[in-house]
């Protein structure tokens, strides 16, 4: 319901483009900027409070306020307030609902503010990075996270399990998604702790989170939910092997946490999870010893998929701070910005992903790991799945997605219904 909620909102958003000076004037101007992460998140305090300080200090006639909106609620409650008569005037999107947004006219186009200035150099962001964010000469958005989904795992079990550890099988060529599957049965075997939990301990809630898992697992295995010309794949030979392991997982071995309930990895109690290089923040107390390493491989080889977030300005019916808006996006995207997010955002700017003090700029991470498991992704990595209809995709697939979370589901079955009732969807 709270996806068809956000199409209609966005279908009675369609906006002319709007038209706005750059130059900023001297009239007091407060900016709401939303974001996902609880404004005492470290990535906040430590990164982005400091970046708004920084800039109010430049331009005193301006006041920044941040505005935490649950990743679970953002699309609808962004959508609704831009409705309304106070919107925000600026935040983060996340890339499935990019193309969405820039659909229905409701993001501003940067190109002007940015473009127009020599020192913010945007030829400097990686070309691929800005696919989503791009139409013809328009830009939608700047990508300020380009985090690669990567394997966290618990050395602590992993050692009480008698197991190599995922970075030791990576480095032999052995980490694949049967070996997940394999070590994840003996972890609840020998410990009796969770072997897996999905994408953020997230993958029965239809949140979006779950595409973190099911898209490695699928691209892994040479398969996707749908072709770049809208074809859906969910149902192929490939997509049905991956998601039959899954299901495997959960209902023969036992070995992911199931349907109804709820086991985070942070508290110590799961052998292996996905996440992104900002989650590991939730390891700064952790009573075990902990590890990451790329995502599984499997019959197609190696797979690096990015998680992708930009930071836009809002083209909402009632938004009178739109030069300030963009003003403040390209402050916080120039290279000095990008190179403070990238603490906990890997970059998209080229000059800082490959600087130094990228590798450098993360303590929980040694220099290596950021080399060769986080960068390395970047490098090789694609976006996540993402399509203009995609929350009208989420909302019609979930009945389908939800059948599959049974045990005596029969997979290719329920994934050609599911092909079958997205198909209208993607057409469109």
């Amino acid at each position: 319901m709270k996806k068809l909620v956000i199409l209609v909102l966005l279908a009675a958003l369609i906006l002319p483009a709007a038209n706005f000076a750059a130059a900023q004037s001297d009239e007091p101007v407060t900016l709401r900027f939303t974001f996902w992460i609880a404004l005492d998140h470290p990535a906040a305090v430590e990164v982005f409070q400091p970046l708004a300080d920084a800039y109010m200090a430049e331009h005193p006639n301006v006041t920044i306020e941040f505005s935490f909106i649950p990743f679970a609620d953002y699309e609808e409650t962004i959508a609704t307030q831009l409705s309304g008569d106070e919107p925000p005037d600026a935040g983060w999107i996340v890339e499935k609902s990019g193309p969405a947004f820039e659909d229905a006219g409701v993001l501003l186009d940067l190109s002007e503010t940015l473009k127009s200035d020599e020192a913010y150099n945007y030829a400097d962001f990686s070309e691929s990075a800005m696919g989503l964010w791009t139409v013809d000469d328009a830009v939608y958005g700047i990508p300020f996270s380009n985090s690669p989904i990567i394997t966290i795992f618990n050395k602590t079990l992993f050692d009480e399990a008698g197991l190599d550890t995922p970075d030791v099988l990576s480095a032999n060529g052995e980490w694949t998604w049967e070996a997940l599957a394999s070590a994840a049965k003996t972890i609840k075997d020998e410990t009796g702790k969770v072997g897996f939990v999905g994408n953020d301990s997230s993958l029965y809630l239809t949140t979006g989170l779950e595409w973190g898992t099911i898209v490695p697992l699928l691209r892994a295995y040479g398969a996707d939910m749908f072709t770049p010309d809208n074809v859906c794949t969910l149902n192929s030979e490939e997509a049905v092997t991956a998601m039959t392991l899954l299901h495997n997982m959960i209902f023969v071995d036992q070995s992911v946490t199931p349907p109804g309930s709820e086991t985070v990895f942070w508290g110590g109690e799961v052998g292996v999870t996905f996440g992104q290089l900002s989650r590991l923040s939730n390891l700064d107390d952790a009573e075990f010893e902990w590890g990451i390493a790329p995502l599984p491989s499997g019959p197609a080889g190696d797979v690096s998929v990015i998680g992708q977030a930009a930071i836009v300005a809002f083209n909402g019916a009632n938004n009178k701070n739109q030069a300030a808006a963009a003003d403040f996006v390209k402050y916080l995207t120039t290279q000095e910005g990008i190179g403070m997010l990238s603490k906990y955002f890997p970059p998209a700017r080229l000059s800082v992903l490959e600087s130094p003090e990228f590798l450098a700029s993360n303590p929980r991470v040694s220099e290596e790991d950021m080399q060769n498991v986080v960068a390395a992704a970047i490098a090789n990595g694609s976006v996540l799945t993402s399509h203009k209809n995609f929350p009208e995709i989420e909302l019609i697939g979930a009945t389908a997605l939800d059948m599959l979370w049974s045990p005596d589901a029969d997979v290719a079955t329920t994934l050609e219904t599911y092909c079958q009732l997205i198909a209208p969807s993607l057409e469109k």
